[in-house]
């Protein structure tokens, strides 16, 4: 705790003495004004208690929306300093799995507490991986402060650069006191990046002689910065100042074409003085690049009177008079997506005198932003979110397509032990035409009341079973929904498709591909072991089985796949209809396996294996090996002559000769010892 109260104290200590900037004058700003608004409440945190009853302290959310899930990093105090925690969400407000991912090392760099994190997922040139940029200081009152870098390949084990063991900074301060007795300033901290145009962008606070400072650099490698990318300035002194006092979030807004930030200020430091308390506003650069957000360099304070207000508007709560720390959720790159923003903050009570004896009361909030120079339609709720309207009617907001839940037990089927996940609209106005169908029903069986054959619904298509006998079959537990006339009735189906049977769950590769051409099946949690122009390979867990994919994912993937099984290409096959991508995993080891194992039946068709032998011949995109067996394998893949005696690791697949199947290798590496 000694730690945060130090960086805020600093922070509010330095905007107070900088406001005697007031030859710095504001310009003019691009007239963006906020078309709609609404509060969506506290962050839910599985396992933490709902505010005001989490006694920890929680601020500055890093929210990435990564396929269909959210993923969120933020900082939690607990007794003493600030560690950095994770945790996921499928609709930005309730979040599970949460766990503490990182905690300062004491090296003498880093010192009792990390925080600020700020994360991106890219590919810069050493494959998908998620980078975060935090700050910790290396006096133990929080002060003489520097920003590091740490990277990961699921969001949860990280590596900081460069060792976990001896971090060092990426962007370093000057004017160090290393005496802990002397006077010292904050240093460099509170870091924001995006990524665009293949390079990190970084806004950051400097204060290293006072007064604070937001600069602005790039790099290429996220360890390297300068005014520019590929020029490397280790003295921050060279980074381009942007602004005067306080940094907050900066984003780079697709349909914009600009810069958007989101700051806060205590009321004190305007002109005249506000009442107490701290407010969160939104402000857009008038360039695209982030650079200017003025007509001269000014103070963040003066910004006040061109900016927008969100929390007096939005969060006008008379209680928890602090709001502060506002991060903007965003895709992968950092950047923002669509016409409604998500901003994220802490909220709680200010203690007096000292505004941070109360820090226990802060917890996590959020509000959503239309701006009326965005196209599109009117304020959207964050994609995968359930909400009940006035009414008490359940509605989920999912890919901007708004469908009903038939009623409440359907909406608690389709959202087992998260029942509580939704949130209530108080004004309809909010909410696109009210549907009148079709009705959500993903995955579940269902009859009318009155009587009637058991349907299975299925992404929105229709299945009917051939018979009672066909479901129970199929379903032993004799699981079924039953729907009123009325609800049935706004099901937009024609019932039934007699005959169709329905996709099932299946819990191994090996079970699905038992079921042979035309079957359709729905395996979740593989791991996506190579991936080719069109089709990808997938493998259970424990490396049992696998199969091919028509459609597109990233080796390392976690995937969720529905669809048909199919052997037309010549080889066992899924043809999805549907894929969920859950990036972030390790591609497994391959099996070790010699030309012999792989002829024998169907075993290893589909799995990632690691072969060997001598190159007997070559052809255009393909050669054969030979490891002095009776057995001769092709594998597709170049770079290989005749005689060469290679390594090769890649996927299993089959293709038609003659009548019958034969197996072939797919490369994706080969080493030639």
């Amino acid at each position: 705790m000694k730690l945060l109260y130090a960086h805020i104290n600093t922070k509010l200590v330095a905007l107070l003495a900088g406001v005697v900037l007031s030859f710095i004058i504001c310009g003019t700003l691009q007239a963006d004004s906020i078309q709609e608004r609404y509060f969506l409440g506290p962050l839910s945190i599985d396992g933490f208690n709902p505010p005001p009853n989490d006694i920890s302290y929680d601020w500055g959310p890093s929210i990435l929306k990564i396929g269909n899930t959210y993923r969120m990093w933020w900082v939690r105090g607990v007794n003493h300093g600030d560690k950095i925690w994770y945790a996921d969400s499928l609709d930005s407000i309730h979040y599970y799995h949460k766990q503490q991912v990182m905690e300062p090392v004491n090296n003498g760099w880093e010192t009792t507490h990390v925080g600020h994190p700020t994360v991106v997922y890219v590919d810069a040139g050493s494959g998908s991986k998620y980078y975060m940029f935090y700050e910790s200081p290396m006096r133990y009152d929080g002060l003489d402060g520097n920003i590091y870098l740490a990277t990961s390949t699921d969001g949860v084990s990280w590596n900081k650069w460069p060792s976990n063991s001896d971090p060092r900074p990426v962007i370093e301060g000057y004017n160090r006191t290393p005496d802990p007795a002397s006077p010292a300033h904050y240093g460099v901290g509170l870091p924001s990046v995006y990524y665009k145009d293949g390079k990190f962008v970084i806004n950051y606070v400097e204060d290293c002689d006072g007064p604070n400072k937001m600069r602005r650099a790039e790099s290429y490698d996220g360890i390297h910065w300068g005014s520019v990318a590929g020029t490397w300035q280790p003295d921050v002194r060279n980074h381009l100042i942007t602004m005067y006092g306080n940094v907050g979030d900066v984003k780079y807004s697709i349909q914009l074409s600009r810069c958007v930030m989101t700051f806060f200020l205590n009321n004190s430091l305007l002109s005249p003085p506000g009442a107490p308390g701290m407010e969160i506003y939104l402000v857009t650069s008038l360039d695209a690049n982030g650079k200017q957000w003025a007509a001269t360099t000014s103070a963040i304070w003066n910004l006040a009177d061109e900016a927008h207000n969100v929390s007096a508007t939005i969060d006008a709560d008379a209680t928890n008079l602090l709001k502060s720390a506002p991060y903007l959720a965003c895709n992968g790159l950092g950047q923002l997506e669509g016409s409604t923003f998500q901003v994220n903050y802490t909220k709680g009570q200010m203690g007096s005198p000292d505004i941070n004896s109360l820090c226990n009361t802060w917890d996590l909030y959020c509000a959503l932003i239309k701006m009326d120079s965005l196209p599109g339609s009117p304020l959207s709720f964050p994609e995968g979110l359930n909400i009940r309207n006035s009414g008490g009617g359940i509605l989920k907001i999912l890919n901007h397509s708004t469908h009903l839940y038939c009623n409440w037990e359907v909406y608690c089927a389709l959202n087992p032990g998260r029942e509580s996940d939704w949130r209530q609209v108080t004004d309809d106005s909010y909410i696109e035409a009210m549907p009148t169908g079709p009705y959500y029903l993903e995955g579940l069986n269902v009859r009318a009341q009155s009587g009637g054959s058991v349907y299975w619904i299925h992404n929105f298509t229709r299945y009917g079973y051939a018979d009672d006998a066909d479901f129970l079959l199929q379903n032993p537990s004799g699981k079924q929904y039953l729907l009123t006339d009325a609800e049935m009735s706004n099901v937009i189906a024609d019932f039934p498709y007699m005959g169709l049977r329905s996709p099932h769950i299946i819990p191994s590769i090996s079970e699905a591909r038992k079921l042979g051409d035309g079957a359709l099946a729905t395996v979740r949690n593989k791991i996506v072991t190579a991936s080719f122009d069109g089709y990808f390979y997938i493998e259970d867990p424990d490396r049992a089985s696998g199969i091919r994919v028509t459609g597109t994912a990233d080796p390392g993937d976690m995937v969720d796949v529905s669809g048909v099984l199919s052997a037309a290409s010549g080889e066992p096959t899924l043809v999805s209809s549907a894929i969920s991508r859950f990036p972030g995993s390790k591609v497994p080891a391959p099996l070790g396996m010699n030309n012999a194992a792989a002829f024998r039946g169907l075993s290893a068709v589909g799995l990632y294996v690691t072969t060997w032998g001598t190159v007997k011949s070559t052809g255009s995109n393909y050669y054969w090996v030979n490891d002095g067996s009776s057995k001769n394998l092709k594998v597709y893949g170049t770079g290989v002559t005749r005689g060469d005696y290679v390594v090769v690791t890649g996927a299993m697949g089959m293709e038609a000769n003659s009548g019958s199947g034969v197996c072939v290798l797919r490369a994706v590496k080969t080493i030639k010892p």
